[in-house]
């Protein structure tokens, strides 16, 4: 009896979900994706999809402040979770590991979906006390889309080779649909 209790818990739980997936309009089924919680920790929405055949919850930093902050100042990312960054357009991005305490992949995605390119970044000595913002800045390595993208994904290291994400690998969900995240 307490098997079957917990059973109709979870699927009236499960049908809540759903229920509220469908009022907002963006789940899973129809788009690739699904919005897990409209703010996370770090107050930015948190929405769940595939990423080389794992689930993975990605903060959404859609706008300059979240895009400028990104994974800054995290000691780790764990397992199964990252950033998807959304510019406004498609053009050569390139990022660099400003305040960065750990290692990262990205994977730059082009509006199709298709990655343009993929980097391993590494963390790099904090600034020093003494140690000008332009000199900093000037010394980190900067990693390029290589070609226009509007969309990068963070992950923890190593994903990007675990998952064989690579340039050419598609990601497919509904990036016209990821795009509406940002209203």
């Amino acid at each position: 009896m307490k098997i079957l209790a917990s059973v109709l818990v979870a699927l009236a739980g499960a049908g809540f979900a759903y229920q509220s997936s469908q009022q907002d309009g963006r789940q899973a089924g129809d788009k690739g994706f699904e919005v897990v919680s409209k703010e996370s920790a770090n107050a930015l929405e948190v929405i769940r999809f595939p990423f080389g055949g794992e689930a993975f919850a990605f903060e959404v930093a859609d706008d300059l402040p979240s895009i400028q902050k990104g994974l800054s100042g995290r000691t780790e990312i764990p397992a199964g979770t990252g950033m998807l960054f959304i510019d406004d357009r498609a053009r050569i991005q390139s990022y660099w590991m400003v305040d960065c305490l750990t290692d990262m992949d990205i994977a730059f995605v082009a509006p199709s979906g298709k990655v343009t390119a993929v980097h391993a970044m590494k963390k790099e000595s904090p600034r020093a006390e003494n140690e000008p913002i332009p000199v900093y800045h000037a010394r980190l390595p900067r990693y390029s889309s290589n070609l226009p993208a509007k969309y990068a994904i963070e992950t923890p290291p190593g994903t990007n080779k675990r998952l064989g994400i690579k340039p050419g690998t598609v990601i497919d969900i509904d990036w016209s649909a990821i795009d509406s995240l940002r209203e």
